[in-house]
């Protein structure tokens, strides 16, 4: 079953070579890049496939670097640590595409190598070689490049209405709902790097905030509303102002004229905010 990460990332044209930073677009027998309608049942069964295989794997994969030298380059390393890279590019993949079906699939999988990389940052560190990375930085990678997803796909469509009694845009919160839980759990892992994340994606926002679109003003609110609600001991927020950062980020807010935004969910997702 799981040499189905290495077949799956030729027909996809990633790089399946270990290189968990590479991919090579030449060969797209399996779009997982660009939506395509003709291919979307395809797309979401191999992600259905990457996720449980997936799950299958990681606990192999920790027992192994438990057991062995923790270096990559060992002889019986080196094997599962290459199924672990080909795991990872196609599970990211797979989370980034714009699909709630496919993007959705691999949630559980992602949950799991966050919890992965909480409880064993050192054989994450030691064990799967990168590219471009100085040794040990490999979990802050990984956790970046988490967040730049979920950060892409909590985005809401542009046509979204926000009426939860559709059934469709129920679906659509609802996938949503789980991505901020996926947000959150790195949040209490990584507070610091999440502080950093937030504050280059504000900086990115045009201005004035007020005439911001609202599918990116409404995403970077959320980020900010769901560090507090994230961060541990409990009560989050209160927890979050302690941070010198998160409040100079709340008190810019506060400062800036998004309070006259036209639209309405950005007007009470500030409120929730605020209060």
């Amino acid at each position: 079953e799981l040499k189905v990460f290495g077949k799956l990332c030729k027909l996809s044209g990633l790089g399946g070579e270990g290189n968990v930073n590479g991919n090579d677009h030449r060969l797209r027998k399996l779009d997982l890049i660009t939506v395509d309608g003709t291919q979307i049942d395809a797309v979401v069964a191999a992600a259905e496939l990457v996720n449980t295989a997936g799950l299958e794997l990681i606990p192999g994969w920790e027992l192994q670097c438990q057991i062995s030298p923790t270096s990559s380059s060992t002889p019986m390393v080196q094997p599962v640590n290459m199924l672990m890279n080909q795991c990872l590019e196609l599970s990211f993949s797979c989370l980034a595409y714009d699909d709630i079906d496919v993007s959705g699939a691999v949630i559980d999988l992602v949950s799991r190598i966050l919890v992965s990389l909480e409880k064993k940052e050192s054989f994450w560190n030691n064990n799967i070689e990168t590219t471009n990375l100085t040794r040990g930085t490999l979990c802050n990678s990984l956790l970046s490049r988490i967040l730049s997803i979920l950060h892409l796909r909590m985005k809401y469509p542009t046509d979204f209405q926000f009426d939860y009694e559709d059934e469709d845009e129920a679906e659509e919160e609802m996938y949503r709902t789980h991505l901020r839980k996926l947000y959150q759990r790195i949040v209490r892992f990584r507070p610091q790097l999440v502080l950093q994340f937030i504050g280059s994606c504000l900086s990115s926002l045009s201005q004035p905030l007020s005439a911001t679109s609202p599918t990116e003003i409404e995403v970077a609110l959320r980020l900010v509303f769901h560090f507090g609600e994230g961060r541990r001991p409990a009560p989050g927020a209160k927890t979050a102002l302690r941070d010198g950062p998160f409040r100079e980020i709340v008190i810019a807010l506060h400062r800036s004229d998004i309070a006259s935004h036209s639209h309405r969910e950005v007007l009470l997702l500030y409120y929730d905010l605020a209060v």
